[in-house]
């Protein structure tokens, strides 16, 4: 009874595992001051169907049609710190800073209980398949970016090769996953192996990512510490990731490929030539798997264990050079300079900040994905992170001390389930938990929660792990517990399409307003705010559509409900401080201005008009 549960729940962990890795597109990013994000609509729709997924699994499951998987003690408690801290989120809007972005943080974290609930009824070899070709796939856009510039927009700008990801340091990971992924294919189809193996040396190198690097050298290094074929291993590795790594070298020399701020002409003349390299490259592999095919080449021991105290000794010394050769502070670009420099760009800074954050709001944090927002009255640095990029002192400073042991008991209870299943099951299951501990060690440097390409699938491999050859059991028959199953699964649809509802009515009030029409935005603006009553944005662009009607008073009001929304925000109050200077209101001008410029010292906008009020 179980093999049709287990198709069923592959197929639909293959559909959110391809929508997540290639489609997201980006971070779960901000909305106030910045207007509604490029990927919110593409975040909600593949959140969705995460969402849909888990829902008819678990109503079948107990509808009696297919049998409800067994995860474990390991797994019962990942699955409940994961909804543990959705639910935490979602409490965390009545004190959340900035209440808007912490519903949508808690909406991601529902998505991500429904990938692993999705991933409890695949089998951990169907999982893997279907993350070997999604990772295959967005490895093969990424290179298919430098070589087609039009494919990547992003490019004239930025060297750094972001992919599907939208953010290099992110698509980093999605390259890492490649390496302990393309070892298993190898085990199966050596060729298609190397190839993955090769794309993600070349796209992990384009990233720039010296974090990458370590956390590939660490799923390597977990695979080969659970593999019996050691040698074999090391072979498919040197035939994969050599040529990768001449190939990046030649596009290191590009500046078309691997520079910042490059003409479009520059990066249409080295594309080709990029081009060539790739392909050239990817013929070696295919040159050197061929001959090797009919002329086997035995390694002994003695070999492998010099090759391995030789890259060791390269490591170091690495590290070495990398620190006599670092001077001054690293930028977040800088080209192939950046794996010579140990720098960590304002990470120090952000991590001090989260501290400092816990420190004002030890229990409960200042709100889900609040960081960005609490930060700017420390005025520690004029970066404006997003995240602090490190996942448990970004938790324990958004979500306090109940966040943070909450996201322990994630991580250790994922980790017993992972290693649980490596004990029981064979060569896919170690390469999923190499994917795993990538993730694990990463979440360490980045902001990955903010990402359905990377923490989706994470969270759908942990539960494929943990569910991995349990004993078969009957079908169960709970018809009413299947009801409340699909009718939350509905209520969670609908509060991750809510938000998504609000930003297409706010976009069409902005359009509006760039072509005169303020009586249709403010009403279209309403609209917005009272889909979503949590947005302050909709309370700005309402207000300002309504002064541009020459309503004072209405005007003043809205203003001033936005700061009462979010009292914590220096840009509602320097929007309301503007309007009251604007229609000759000094003295209450000056009270908000001051008060936007204590919640955010750095913002020269606000400082010039304090002193215009207070002139």
């Amino acid at each position: 009874m179980r093999a049709p549960a287990e198709r069923l729940g592959a197929g639909l962990a293959a559909g959110v595992l391809a929508l997540c890795v290639l489609f997201t597109g980006g971070a779960n990013g901000p909305r106030l001051g910045y207007g509604p994000g490029p990927n919110e609509a593409r975040n909600a729709l593949i959140a969705s169907a995460a969402l849909l997924a888990a829902g008819v699994l678990g109503a079948l499951a107990l509808f009696g049609f297919v049998a409800l998987p067994r995860v474990g003690r390991a797994g019962i408690w990942f699955l409940g710190s994961l909804a543990g801290l959705a639910a935490w989120m979602l409490l965390s809007l009545g004190w959340s800073i900035q209440a808007d972005r912490s519903w949508d943080y808690a909406n991601l974290t529902l998505a991500y209980v429904a990938c692993a609930v999705v991933g409890t009824f695949a089998g951990p070899r169907l999982v893997a398949g279907a993350l070997a070709a999604a990772t295959a796939l967005a490895v093969g856009w990424g290179l298919l970016g430098k070589a087609i510039p039009p494919l990547d927009p992003l490019g004239d700008t930025n060297g750094r090769m972001t992919g599907t990801v939208g953010y290099w340091n992110g698509f980093a990971l999605i390259a890492v996953w490649g390496f302990p992924l393309g070892l298993w294919v190898a085990t199966r189809s050596r060729l298609a192996g190397l190839l993955l193996i090769y794309g993600s040396t070349v796209a992990l190198l384009l990233t720039f990512s010296r974090g990458g690097l370590v956390v590939a050298a660490a799923a390597v290094g977990l695979w080969l510490l659970l593999s019996r074929e050691r040698q074999a291993t090391l072979a498919t590795l040197a035939i994969g990731a050599l040529p990768g790594v001449a190939v990046s070298l030649v596009a290191f020399v590009l500046p078309g490929v691997s520079k910042d701020d490059q003409p479009r002409h520059v990066r249409v003349h080295d594309a080709p030539i990029y081009a060539v390299a790739v392909l050239f490259g990817a013929a070696v592999v295919v040159g050197v798997w061929w001959w090797l095919r009919r002329h086997p080449v035995a390694v002994s021991p003695v070999l492998v264990k010099r090759l391995l105290i030789a890259v060791a000794v390269v490591a170091v010394l690495g590290v070495v050079a990398a620190a006599s050769v670092s001077s001054g502070p690293l930028t977040i670009h800088g080209g192939p300079s950046r794996f010579f420099h140990l720098g960590s760009s304002d990470r120090v800074l952000w991590w001090q900040d989260s501290w400092h954050i816990f420190r004002d709001h030890p229990f409960g944090g200042s709100g889900a994905g609040t960081f960005q927002l609490a930060r700017r009255a420390l005025a520690t640095s004029s970066s404006d992170a997003l995240e602090p990029h490190d996942l448990p002192l970004q938790f324990l400073a958004e979500l306090g001390i109940v966040g943070a042991l909450l996201l322990a008991a994630l991580f250790v209870s994922a980790g017993a389930a992972v290693v649980a299943a490596v004990r029981r099951n064979g060569l896919a299951t170690n390469a999923l938990a190499a994917v795993v501990v990538a993730y694990g060690l990463h979440a360490l440097l980045e902001f990955n929660w903010d990402f359905q390409a990377l923490t989706g699938p994470a969270m759908l491999v942990v539960g494929a792990l943990a569910a991995s050859d349990r004993p078969q059991r009957e079908p169960v028959r709970a018809r009413v517990a299947a009801l409340g199953v699909a009718v939350a699964a509905v209520a969670a649809v609908l509060s991750v399409t809510t938000p998504w509802r609000a930003d297409r009515r706010l976009n069409d009030a902005i359009a509006l307003q760039d072509t005169g029409n303020f009586e249709r935005s403010a009403m279209a603006a309403r609209d917005a705010h009272d889909i979503n009553p949590l947005s302050a944005e909709a309370l700005l662009t309402w207000a300002y559509a309504v002064r541009r009607l020459g309503d004072v008073p209405a005007a003043l009001e809205l203003y001033a409900r936005a700061t009462r929304l979010q009292p914590e925000n220096a840009l509602t109050w320097r929007s309301l401080g503007e309007y009251q200077l604007r229609v000759g209101k000094k003295q209450e001008a000056v009270d908000s201005l001051t008060r936007a410029r204590e919640l955010d010292p750095s913002d020269p906008v606000a400082a010039d008009l304090l002193a215009t009020a207070q002139g």
